[in-house]
């Protein structure tokens, strides 16, 4: 990132650039990418696009809402759900400039789809997330339908909500998703916490056109989850399983692999529940050192030296530590064998075909298998 970064500085060099990412929450990182950038993005639904961009043009140590700069490095200072106020649409992404053949999304019904978020940040604590350190920061409902309007009109049915938990605040989330369903067909996805769920509240998400949650159930053992300051009681996680299938709403179980003191028994029951869960997909993550993590914390305790470029990541590619149990190629291989068990069942490849909506549904949906398969060989 930081060399392709480098690159386009280079390319373009008399235009003002700014960054986003987990690197705000690390102060080493911050400090060596304020060096190559205008600033640092850690609050994006409050930005003043226009103020940025004139940054240069004006005195550099004004202050800009929502962004870090080397002159004023204050960043969030406790987890106070913040408000933002309606902006009439003035923040809204150009969604028509997104609208590309590359952009693929393995969830999606259509090809054509925008992203749209309702709550930047995390009202949870999951020591585990660098997003347990980002307030959620909640945008008014008619100032999201106000934008769905505009991806209305360009004629995209598809949305990702990239909200880290959709569902919060939970009489803001209703009221838009009534407005959804008044006003809109919209065909979409999104995170979604088993904390936030209710039976109503899910209901209504389904009314609305959700398809597809995304919910981390991280592990078969739920109470050991607890160290991490994350709570969700066995029942609670049936409920929401059950609900969601008798909806047929598309369910995705997102799954960690390697955390503090999980020994090789531990993983491979956390692999046959994702066997024998009613769920439609599986993501499993290989525990990582992100920056505002306590796993980063512990490694750096422990001794662990970041290179400034060092390329984490979940998947196992590169940047895999290992636990106070496994090595990091034993992670790496259990990470491994929990995808091709999953995915390469008869029975999986079956009940996808099944549940395929149309013909561009099962394009989508052959061609991230192709991709999958190519990946495991």
């Amino acid at each position: 990132d930081l060399n392709y970064f480098r690159k386009l500085k280079k390319r373009f060099s008399n235009t003002t650039m700014y960054a986003i990412g987990d690197i705000c929450l690390d102060k080493k990182y911050r400090s060596l990418m304020l060096k190559e950038c205008d600033g640092l993005i850690y609050s994006p639904c409050e930005i003043d696009l226009n103020q940025m961009k004139d940054r240069v043009k004006d005195r550099k140590d004004k202050l800009l809402s929502g962004v870090i700069t080397s002159e004023n490095q204050e960043i969030f200072t406790s987890k106070k759900q913040i408000n933002l106020n309606k902006d009439n649409g003035t923040n809204i992404p150009r969604h028509e400039h997104f609208i590309k053949p590359g952009y693929r999304f393995p969830f999606a019904r259509h090809i054509k789809f925008s992203t749209i978020t309702a709550t930047w940040g995390c009202p949870y604590s999951c020591s585990y997330c660098p997003d347990a350190n980002i307030p959620p920061m909640v945008r008014t409902y008619d100032d999201i339908l106000f934008e769905l309007e505009y991806v209305s009109q360009l004629g995209i049915k598809e949305l990702w909500f990239n909200d880290r938990s959709f569902g919060f605040p939970e009489n803001n989330i209703k009221n838009l998703l009534n407005g959804m369903i008044e006003n809109f067909d919209f065909s979409w996805s999104c995170y979604f916490a088993p904390q936030t769920y209710n039976h109503q509240l899910l209901e209504l998400m389904s009314k609305a056109g959700c398809h597809t949650i995304v919910i981390g159930i991280e592990s078969a053992d739920l109470s050991s989850l607890k160290k991490y300051k994350r709570i969700v009681k066995n029942d609670r996680m049936d409920k929401l399983l059950s609900h969601a299938n008798h909806l047929k709403i598309n369910v995705c179980g997102d799954f960690i692999i390697g955390l503090e003191d999980e020994n090789e028994d531990d993983i491979m029951r956390t692999i046959e529940y994702a066997l024998n869960a009613q769920i439609d997909y599986a993501s499993f993550n290989i525990a990582a050192p992100y920056p505002g993590t306590d796993i980063r914390k512990k490694a750096a305790k422990d001794g662990v030296k970041f290179n400034e470029m060092e390329g984490l990541d979940t998947l196992g590619r590169k940047g895999v530590l290992g636990n106070n149990k496994l090595d990091s190629d034993k992670i790496i291989e259990l990470r491994s064998l929990a995808v091709r068990k999953f995915y390469f069942r008869p029975s999986y490849i079956y009940r996808r075909i099944k549940k395929t909506t149309s013909w561009e549904h099962f394009k989508i949906q052959f061609d991230e298998m192709k991709s999958l398969r190519i990946k495991m060989l």
